[in-house]
């Protein structure tokens, strides 16, 4: 009866631990080395010495590519298969992410998992790399994959990604919102007509966590961001701070109707679209 009750107990733990897309270090301290769990260290451009023992580092160029002359843009599909199965990652594996820089870039792999139809979960370390070593949890040199996998992915999920057209029509459309996540300084420089700025920091506490629920719902409500509107852009230079908002919005506030602007202000700008300065 002991056994059972301790084998209902990680039963529940597992299952709270990854509610809302989230993960306390804690918490994934005590999943993170079973077999079907996956963690990756998401970094911009440099191997950190150390991470979450068991975790491999993955780079930003990893997953982007220039596409048509844009630079950032996701990697083809093609292309993701191959470094997905390169880690020795399973479409069915749960993959946590990590990263130390505000959770975008755990955000961006989140969204391009999920783009790519990702069977198994994918969660984010919430309060990123520092959350875990202020936890006091044991930090190692990244690992390596030990093995490679057959990883197939599904096609690009539309209702995941914005194009540029679906940007244009918004500006003249009250149902389609585009959620300028970039800096003031970026926006007075130039922002997409009829766009709403809710900066991506403003997503997360003084800590590095996201705030709660109730905060980000009076956030975004209050900037007229609802989940009735027919679909919500967030964009900033390439889509990675982004992919911060969109998880808020999907994974914390549950809306289902918000896209990824891929291109963003990158493409935007060099399209020769109306450009507005200012707040």
């Amino acid at each position: 009866m002991k056994k059972l009750a301790v084998s209902i107990m990680m039963v529940v733990l597992y299952a709270v631990s990854v509610a809302g897309g989230l993960i306390t270090p804690e918490k994934l301290n005590k999943i993170k080395n079973k077999k079907d769990v996956v963690v990756l260290d998401y970094r911009w451009d440099k191997t950190p010495e150390k991470t979450i023992p068991g975790a491999m580092v993955v780079l930003n160029e990893n997953f982007s590519r220039e596409i048509n002359g844009v630079k950032g843009m996701v990697l083809p599909k093609e292309e993701f298969e191959v470094v997905m199965s390169n880690l020795g990652i399973k479409n069915t594996d749960t993959v946590v992410i990590v990263d130390d820089q505000g959770m975008m870039n755990a955000s961006r792999l989140w969204w391009i998992l999920n783009l790519y139809g990702h069977k198994g979960d994918v969660f984010i370390v919430d309060g990123q790399i520092m959350a875990w070593e202020k936890a006091g949890l044991p930090m190692a040199a990244p690992s390596k994959p030990m093995k490679t996998a057959k990883y197939v992915a599904k096609d690009a999920n539309p209702k995941l990604v914005a194009t540029l057209k679906e940007v244009e029509e918004s500006i003249d459309d009250s149902k389609m919102v585009v959620v300028d996540t970039r800096s003031k300084l970026e926006r007075i420089k130039g922002h997409i007509p009829n766009s709403v700025f809710i900066e991506w920091k403003d997503n997360i506490t003084q800590d590095g966590k996201y705030k709660s629920k109730a905060e980000l719902r009076k956030l975004y409500s209050d900037a007229g961001i609802t989940k009735d509107l027919k679909a919500i852009i967030p964009h900033c230079k390439s889509a990675v701070r982004a992919t911060q908002t969109m998880f808020a919005l999907v994974e914390i506030l549950g809306y289902d109707n918000v896209k990824n602007y891929d291109g963003s202000w990158l493409e935007y700008e060099a399209a020769g679209t109306p450009v507005k300065y200012g707040m």
